[in-house]
């Protein structure tokens, strides 16, 4: 900092016109050192903040469409037999033109949840005041019960999604998941799960 500042007062004696003595631009920048320290100090600090607010402003959504873009990996994974690059590009692909609509629903489930979870935290503060013990056990199983939820509004918006853009059958999700599976329903080949 004391070389930078040096340099400065040389540049500056240059330029108008004054003799050039390196001894007395050292001087120059060792006697203002703490100002340029507490200067850059702020200056890194206000870059600092704007990078955060920046990133924030920006993070947020592009965190929120890729949460949205991929959020149907597993069950490309799991139903498609999709790897795990595919399954990102599928996933990216299916969403394609429904991103509003998922996350509309994807905060439908989220708000339903908590409201599941703040009736269980009720129940589960009535019952511990009688038995601690029996109030661990209904936490316990209302979580449980609770958790398959969203992998089960994720698995019917991807069969939603799959028979919107691809025109997805339950005859044509029988035979991929199991080709040799043979409907039970007696239902026509035809039936459409745009339908249901």
């Amino acid at each position: 900092m004391i070389a930078v500042g040096a340099t400065i007062d040389a540049v500056a004696r240059q330029y108008g016109g004054r003799n050039v003595d390196a001894l007395v631009s050292l001087r120059r920048g060792l006697s203002k050192l703490w100002i340029l320290i507490v200067s850059s100090i702020l200056a890194m600090l206000a870059i600092s903040l704007s990078g955060v607010l920046i990133l924030i402003l920006i993070g947020i959504p592009l965190i929120i469409f890729l949460m949205i873009s991929w959020a149907f990996i597993f069950p490309l994974i799991l139903i498609d037999g999709a790897g795990p690059v595919s399954a990102l590009t599928g996933s990216y692909d299916l969403v394609k033109g429904s991103r509003w609509r998922v996350l509309g629903i994807a905060i439908v489930f989220f708000l339903i949840s908590i409201v599941i979870q703040i009736l269980i935290r009720i129940v589960t503060g009535i019952v511990d005041g009688f038995s601690e013990p029996l109030a661990v056990i209904m936490s316990s199983i209302g979580m449980a019960l609770l958790a398959p939820v969203a992998a089960i509004g994720l698995t019917v918006v991807y069969f939603d999604l799959r028979a919107r853009k691809q025109g997805l059958t339950l005859d044509s999700l029988a035979l991929e998941m199991d080709p040799g599976a043979v409907r039970s329903s007696g239902t026509p080949p035809t039936d459409d799960l745009r339908n249901l």
